[in-house]
């Protein structure tokens, strides 16, 4: 059992590595992901005011960043890490980003997913607390039922931890579950359901297996 804390002033950055995962079209209608995403955690802007959103994109061109992003965010501090073209590499853009980013926490975040305030609640308890990992289980729907999902690609944790790790694995696949595996030999790792955090259905995520 982690102690509860109650520290919403402590800063952490919400860092999230993409490219092109902005909008899909499919069967007549326009999937705004990372938007809704966005929109999720500027609504909780003052519940937990020292957040930051960190976007580390890879030349989006599906909605670029600057025609949007903004906006939408709304008075959520936040920043664009551009890391140019080529293939999109997880690890590679979080690890090429992570020495930009000032907050001692991390909230690495798939762009599909929307957040509520349990997630950043319990991340924080795990971290302030024990300076463990949190690798919450997420609510998924697929089109006619939900489940749970136990991907390893969202986690919340210190940048020490993140570091001593090695940084995010720069590899093709199933990098997530890497990244778990060498910060478990580093530090305690922390595994819950949370309702706070939900996986928007989209068909290009229906066609991949859990955990990358």
């Amino acid at each position: 059992m982690v102690p509860k804390v109650d520290n919403i002033y402590t800063p952490f950055a919400v860092c999230v590595a993409i490219q092109n995962h902005s909008v899909f079209d499919h069967a007549g209608k326009k999937f705004k992901l990372f938007p809704h995403c966005v929109e999720s955690l500027a609504d909780l802007r003052t519940t937990f005011p020292a957040m930051e959103l960190v976007v580390i994109d890879g030349n989006s061109t599906d909605w670029p960043m600057n025609q949007w992003l903004a906006r939408t965010a709304d008075r959520l501090k936040h920043q664009v890490i551009n890391v140019g073209p080529g293939p999109f590499n997880k690890g590679g853009y979080l690890n090429h980003a992570i020495d930009a980013i000032e907050q001692p926490i991390l909230l690495i975040l798939e762009a599909d997913m929307l957040v509520a305030p349990e997630l950043i609640r319990v991340g924080l308890n795990t971290i302030i607390a024990q300076d463990g990992a949190f690798f919450p289980h997420y609510q998924r729907y697929s089109p006619h039922k939900w489940f749970w999902g136990i991907g390893t690609g969202n986690v919340m944790l210190s940048k020490k931890v993140f570091l001593a790790a090695g940084g995010w694995p720069e590899i093709p696949k199933h990098c997530d579950t890497r990244f778990q595996f060498e910060v478990n030999k580093v530090a305690r790792i922390y595994k819950q359901r949370i309702h706070g955090l939900i996986h928007m259905w989209h068909p290009q995520r229906e066609a991949q297996s859990d955990g990358n």
